[in-house]
């Protein structure tokens, strides 16, 4: 699933409003954090 995919699934309308606070709470955008859980679990 893509991020935009989630982020619209999660009920947010503007993805740039996902990223923005995504970024906020996890320190890292949401892409840098999806690839170093790929990494986590290879």
């Amino acid at each position: 699933m893509s991020i935009a995919d989630v982020s619209f699934e999660c009920g947010f309308n503007n993805f740039s409003h996902f990223n923005k606070l995504f970024k906020n709470f996890a320190g890292k955008s949401a892409s840098k954090y999806r690839s170093e859980m790929k990494n986590l679990i290879q």
